[in-house]
């Protein structure tokens, strides 16, 4: 899938569903008023209360899933910003200004790919994900998804729903590989479970 080509637009929009995915991070739903086409992975959206409770700049959050015109962002709470969003409501409105950047282009079938994602870095990942599987990448497309913890791999169920074989890590252990998912990663390349020649996609913390 190319880039979006989608021109960016400023509007109020309205918050139509928000679900906890963690001690500290939730989806956000937001349906806009006009049509979209399917967009790609890794466009991105500035978000802010449209009530102005929140900063005067919006922050960013890749587009996490596409349902018509019906948005989902992955939010973990961290600064003013995302504080002030973690207290819209449902109902409420948010100012938006989407789609933004340039998105990925997902690669053809025949070239395996790994999608390595550290906490909120699976943003990104979902979409893309499903896009392979929809071109029937199912058998070379791998997602290797870490955090601290397991109650911090955000919606978990919903990533691995794209289809992709999943391979979790943990530093403390609590869910899949006992370390971060860079060390994952190493391991299973070194046991030449996954190949060397794959494009390797990434996103997370240093």
């Amino acid at each position: 899938m190319a880039a979006s080509s989608v021109p960016a637009r400023c509007s109020d929009s309205r918050v139509v569903g928000r679900i906890s995915c963690g001690p500290d991070a939730f989806l956000l739903d937001v349906e806009v008023d006009y049509d979209l086409p399917e967009l790609a992975p890794g466009v991105f959206a500035m978000l802010s209360p449209a009530d102005g409770s929140g900063p005067e700049l919006g922050r960013p959050f890749s587009l996490y899933d596409q349902r018509g015109r019906v948005l989902r962002f992955l939010i973990q709470v961290m600064g003013v910003g995302t504080q002030a969003l973690a207290k819209v409501e449902v109902g409420a409105l948010v100012t938006l200004t989407f789609p933004l950047g340039n998105g990925f282009a997902v690669e053809s079938p025949e070239r395996p790919v790994v999608l390595v994602a550290g906490g909120v870095g699976s943003a990104p990942f979902l979409l893309y994900a499903r896009h392979r599987m929809q071109l029937g990448a199912d058998a070379n497309t791998w997602v290797l998804f870490g955090a601290r913890t397991a109650d911090r791999l955000y919606d978990a169920e919903g990533l691995a729903a794209a289809g992709a074989p999943m391979l979790y890590a943990t530093d403390d252990g609590s869910r899949g590989f006992h370390g971060n998912v860079v060390q994952l990663l190493d391991q299973e390349l070194a046991a030449g479970r996954l190949p060397r020649d794959a494009r390797f996609c990434a996103c997370g913390p240093e």
